[in-house]
């Protein structure tokens, strides 16, 4: 029976819960699978959060800045970013950058919310390749420089946004270009929450960028019916694609990307920045390394047209992407504090096993510490040997996990543990034989 003492020791390691990163108190797990056969390092994902939910429950800001992101070790902090527009809404996009993602195999990674004292710490520019959310009141120029300036157009940053405001005379194209200082790997994607309003005669575009375009020729043309179309240019050794957006006035920000995989380039649209659709794709193997981030307004008609950004960003890209999962919510493993709120959760059987511990959590060093001590000692008293008393205080020391979780079956499982652990006190106690042989 001496084998025993070894199964309070697995269970508790088995099933313990994540330690807390200091300060929050839900957490959820992310995993990430590489769905190619080569290692990924640094590379950009991103998920989906029910943020209107959690924060109608009160389970995290209503700005949400108490979310952090992990390693699986539930403390190493990784970078991240949450797109503003999505925040307190059921798809909240959340994207931050992994350091390993092993060649077809899975990562795990964790989401942290509920600290309400917590504020944001999201950046875009520790996360992508490049990222601008013009948040500044004039154009950024270690981001940025003017590849192509026109007196005709103008730009102007201010509320979050980069504007190109431009007319023409009528009889000639003007063109007004900002290309990114960073340049990007030879895979990339380059995305963009834009708006436009243009006549007919002007175009608002996303450029996939290299070298100069002047007097550059046309490689090949397609547009299609909504005002969308995709061009790629080639003099000599320079490139760049055109993704364009003319007539079709959105009412809202949309969500469009330019990517390119090594053989082929496509554009593709969102209303949400999650649910995607390819609008247009062509063979382009003619492309090299040296590719930047680009905007273009160009305008021939004599109105005024407006092209309003509100944040572009790049990242790496591999085919096919990794896919996500996020897991359910749970509570780690912490320090009890003097937090004398009770969090309700709808389910009556899940209250009744996880309410008490919540109550109790400001005594719980105490009232753990006094038991352990007991058992301890009563296990050793009589039984004269040290081992059975170290396997019920450990039996016991897995029953206390039960009151730092509040997943329903974990705490079950700790409950009906913690049962054992009594039965076995009152029997050495009062009984002559020790049950651990």
């Amino acid at each position: 029976m001496r084998g025993i003492i070894f199964l309070p020791i697995f269970l508790a390691v088995l099933i313990a819960p994540v330690f807390a990163l200091d300060g929050w108190n839900y957490y959820r797990e992310v995993t990430i699978t590489n769905n190619v056969a080569q290692d990924l390092t640094d590379y950009q994902v991103n998920f989906t959060l029910d943020t209107a939910n959690l924060i109608a429950r009160g389970k995290m800001r209503s700005d949400c800045g108490d979310l952090r992101v992990t390693l699986s070790d539930g403390q190493t902090l990784l970078p991240y970013w949450i797109d503003p527009a999505t925040c307190n809404t059921n798809k909240t996009v959340i994207w931050t950058k992994v350091p390993s993602i092993p060649a077809s195999s899975s990562t795990k990674i964790y989401v942290w919310y509920g600290n309400p004292i917590a504020t944001s710490q999201a950046n875009g520019d520790a996360v992508f390749l490049f990222f601008d959310d013009f948040s500044g009141t004039s154009l950024n120029t270690t981001k940025w420089t003017i590849a192509r300036p026109d007196s005709w157009i103008t730009i102007s940053v201010s509320d979050g946004l980069l504007t190109f405001s431009g007319t023409s005379d009528g009889s000639t194209w003007k063109m007004y270009i900002l290309k990114s200082t960073t340049v990007l790997p030879d895979l990339h994607e380059i995305i963009a929450r834009v708006k436009w309003s243009m006549s007919s005669t002007a175009e608002a575009h996303i450029l996939n960028y290299y070298d100069s375009l002047s007097n550059m020729q046309q490689f090949y043309y397609d547009k299609n019916s909504g005002g969308y179309y995709l061009r790629t240019f080639i003099q000599g050794n320079n490139y760049a694609t055109f993704f364009g957006m003319r007539n079709d006035n959105p009412t809202d920000f949309e969500y469009y990307k330019l990517r390119y995989n090594g053989s082929y380039v496509s554009a593709h649209r969102s209303l949400n920045g999650v649910d995607w659709t390819q609008l247009l794709a062509r063979n382009a193997n003619i492309f090299t390394t040296g590719f930047t981030v680009g905007l273009e307004e160009a305008v021939l008609g004599t109105t005024t047209n407006y092209y309003y950004v509100d944040y572009v960003a790049a990242k790496k890209y591999i085919e096919p992407e990794p896919s996500v999962s996020v897991g359910n919510e749970n509570l780690p493993l912490q320090f009890p504090s003097l937090n004398w709120s009770i969090t309700l959760t709808g389910n009556p059987l899940q209250d009744i096993i996880t309410t008490p511990a919540q109550y109790f959590a400001p005594f719980a060093v105490i009232v753990y510490g006094v038991i352990a001590i007991f058992v301890f000692g009563i296990a050793y008293i009589r039984t004269g040997k040290l081992y059975s008393a170290i396997a019920y205080t450990i039996t016991l020391f897995a029953a206390i996990l039960s009151f730092f979780t509040q997943n329903l079956y974990i705490s079950l499982i700790l409950y009906t543990i913690a049962l054992f652990s009594l039965a076995a006190a009152l029997y050495i106690t009062f009984g002559k034989r020790d049950i651990w042989g």
